[in-house]
């Protein structure tokens, strides 16, 4: 046997037509990997369960748009390691197998759960929150008053499920890939076209779009950030805020306030003596 003919042999693909996709060698069960998922799943479900149950009791803290944001991302994780475990430790979907019948019932085992359709669709659920996560910080501080005016309750009924839409559709074409043949799930055979819609569509979505609104948002906050810290005249504003802010709701009176802003930042009593 040729060393290309091994290869074939060794990945199941004929390469000669691009049609006929035996399956792929099965991953040997391993328990020390079993452990190890079992670990990552018990500290991610401890951490994310401990950020929801603090959020759930104290809602009127944490009721902003981002913390609630923040909150919809704990769960997304915690869904998705839910779905891990199930997957990976469980189910152990790489080695699903089915009958020799190739009725509906296989076919919904190698479509929905030997391709691990919900567990991605979680994942890009999570990807999806976190590149609105970006962008409302984006608005909050390059734009606050626009963020402000914008961002309600009632935006982001719409946000939480529009990420999940996303999700769902982009692993769509994830439902075709396999099919059940010999008791086993396997490739199926799809045209060159397909192929390449397979594999640009989910590599643009999951990854391009997400890493190119993240690198844009969190670079213009960066730049926006550093501007403001390198105008001398917003630390002073910054003080004089801060300052008002105490005064009234701890001193009453305003001539508290302004020796409060006296003593906190000396420097604006010397440069309005000098006339500056």
């Amino acid at each position: 046997m040729s060393s290309g003919e091994q290869e074939q042999h060794l990945l199941g693909i004929d390469f000669g037509n691009g049609t006929n996709y035996e399956r792929f060698p099965k991953p040997v069960i391993s328990p020390l990997l079993d452990a190890v998922n079992t670990i990552i799943a018990c500290l991610a479900v401890l951490g994310n369960g401990m950020v929801i149950t603090v959020m759930l009791l104290r809602r009127r803290v944490f009721s902003s748009f981002t913390n609630r944001l923040i909150l919809h991302q704990s769960i997304i994780d915690a869904i998705a390691v839910i779905m891990f475990f199930l997957h990976h430790v469980v189910i152990k979907s790489p080695h699903v197998s089915v009958s020799m019948k190739e009725n509906i019932n296989d076919h919904l085992v190698c479509r929905f759960v030997y391709s691990d359709f919900a567990l991605w669709c979680v994942n890009v659920t999570s990807t999806y929150n976190h590149v609105v996560i970006s962008l409302e910080r984006f608005m909050a501080t390059c734009y606050p008053v626009k963020h402000r005016n914008t961002l309600t309750k009632t935006k982001f009924k719409i946000v939480v499920p529009a990420v999940w839409i996303v999700g769902i559709i982009d692993n769509v074409p994830l439902l075709f890939v396999n099919e059940p043949h010999l008791g086993c799930c396997q490739m199926a055979s799809l045209q060159s076209g397909w192929l390449y819609v397979l594999y640009t569509f989910p590599i643009t979505v999951e990854y391009l779009v997400p890493v190119t609104v993240m690198i844009f948002t969190y670079t213009r906050i960066l730049i926006m950030l550093t501007k403001k810290l390198a105008d001398p005249g917003n630390a002073a504003l910054n003080v004089i805020n801060k300052a008002k802010k105490g005064s009234h709701k701890n001193y009453p009176d305003n001539r508290h306030h302004v020796s409060l802003v006296l003593d906190t930042h000396p420097d604006l009593l010397l440069s309005k003596l000098d006339g500056s």
